[in-house]
């Protein structure tokens, strides 16, 4: 059975600094007062971890190094990698249909297409897989094993708006943060052109 405290800290995915000040907030409406206490309650350790292990960076340094659109690396399962041989096989896609979140398959004539990946990509792959790991122990039979190599605390897929959404909301957390040196505004599909120029 899945830990309450962690039930508490998918809910409320909020960003801390190491005084467990909120620095930021996805918006998903829970009280301040409520938050607080359950802050005590539970740790900081435990919403540490949990921002580490439900991180959209992975799949956003993925993004910025392999070339690749947002919906194929949605898609992306363990089983489609080969880090021995910094390999990935890019095939399905996780795409929206009528507001729906839709997983497409590649059609039977095609296997998908090879992609090299260079060592830090690969690096960052074998920690991600780590830290994923950890993730399944500690959630047990509240995690949704399905393969998938980027996706929520949980398991399951990412809403691929909300998951472009979120990189700009980042954008905007940083600058607000730092004024006198923000960061150009880049959509989650301009890591691609940053691909494309190394």
């Amino acid at each position: 059975e899945m830990n309450e405290d962690w039930l508490f800290t998918l809910r409320i995915q909020r960003v801390l600094d190491a005084d467990g000040r909120v620095l930021y907030d996805i918006g998903v409406g829970h009280d301040d007062a409520e938050v607080e206490t359950r802050i005590d309650e539970v740790g900081f350790e435990y919403l540490d971890l949990l921002l580490d292990l439900t991180g959209d960076l992975p799949a956003w340094l993925y993004l910025a190094t392999s070339g690749s659109r947002r919906g194929e690396v949605l898609g992306l399962k363990w089983h489609d990698l080969d880090l021995d041989a910094a390999t990935a096989i890019m095939s399905r896609q996780v795409t929206m249909v009528d507001h729906r979140v839709v997983v497409k398959e590649p059609p039977k004539s095609k296997a998908g297409h090879t992609i090299l990946l260079d060592p830090d990509t690969v690096e960052m792959l074998h920690g991600h897989r780590e830290t994923q790991a950890e993730l399944k122990r500690l959630l047990g039979a509240g995690y949704h094993d399905d393969g998938w190599v980027f996706c929520r605390a949980d398991g399951t897929t990412f809403h691929p708006e909300r998951f472009s959404r979120q990189f700009l909301r980042k954008q905007e957390t940083y600058n607000a943060a730092h004024p006198d040196e923000p960061l150009p505004r880049l959509k989650l599909h301009g890591l691609r052109h940053t691909w494309a120029t190394l």
